[in-house]
Formats: structure tokens, sequence, C-alpha cells
């Protein structure tokens, strides 16, 4: 997540070169401030999806008082992407999260008439079976993971 609060002064106008510290459950950052008074940071979210929220704290300074705010911030699920290639009875899918990173350690489900098997992805986000009976259709399916991953599914060939 992208966040950037502004400091301000009595009179409104920008308090440049000051540390505040911005958080969200599971995560903190200690940025200062630029010319323009704003704090920018970009932080991995690691909350659960839903409502919580984001603060920023400024421990004062000086001639400039402390000064604390807190405002609500949404959580969304993460889109993910999948896709499969197919060859000689196996199968290999890549789950990757909607910025092309890898989701490692979750289970991708194959389904060929009513055989299924299942593998973990890698750190890659890459899960591979084999075994399957070549040149059929495949259903590839990841389940989400609540409050985290989007579920997702294609089609693919062995």
């Amino acid at each position: 997540a992208k966040l950037a609060v502004k400091l301000a002064d009595s009179a409104g106008k920008p308090v440049a070169g000051q540390k505040v510290t911005l958080a969200l459950p599971g995560t903190t950052a200690t940025v200062t401030t630029g010319t323009d008074g704003v704090a920018r940071v970009a932080m991995t979210v690691r909350a659960t999806a839903g409502a919580t929220t984001m603060t920023a704290a400024f421990a004062g300074a000086g001639a400039f008082d402390k000064s604390a705010l807190s405002v609500p911030f949404t959580v969304a699920v993460e889109k993910t992407v999948l896709s499969a290639k197919g060859a000689k009875g196996a199968v290999t899918a890549t789950l990757l999260d909607d910025d092309k990173k890898a989701v490692a350690g979750q289970t991708v489900t194959f389904a060929q008439g009513s055989v299924k098997k299942t593998a973990k992805t890698d750190a890659k986000g890459v899960a591979k079976v084999s075994g399957l009976k070549p040149g059929q259709a495949v259903k590839v399916t990841y389940a989400g993971l609540a409050g985290k991953y989007a579920a997702t599914s294609l089609n693919a060939r062995s």
C-alpha cells in the first residue's frame, strides 16, 4: 500500500524534515517529511482483508507539538492470476498475485475427469503434477486463502 500524510504547523504550512511513523496492523515505517511536509511510504500490508485502521504519529520536535491521527483503512483481498502449461500427462501451474509476485505455499488442484491431484506452490509460485492422461482437459483451480488471496481457475491440457 502506498501511504502519505502531511505534517503542517498550526498555520497550515508544511513542516519538512521531520520523522513521522505510519502503521498498519503488522507493519510500521518511520519516514521523513519532504519539503511539501508529506511523508510517503510503500508498505507491505500484512493484515487480513477487511476494515482496519492506519495510524500516523509525530513525536514533536522544537516548536512543534506532538500529534497523531487514526483513519479507517480497508485491506482488499489480493487478486490472483493462474497460468498453466501441459505436456505428456503433466501440468505445471504458476500462481501469482496481481502485482505479478509469486504466491508460495498454496495448494493448487488439478482435476481430469474423476482424477484429482494437488500440489503446493514453491517459492516461485509453481505447482506441478504428473500421471494424467496426455492431451486431455484439466481443470486447474486455486481455492484462495480467506482474508488474503482470491480464488481463480482455468482449463488446460495435459
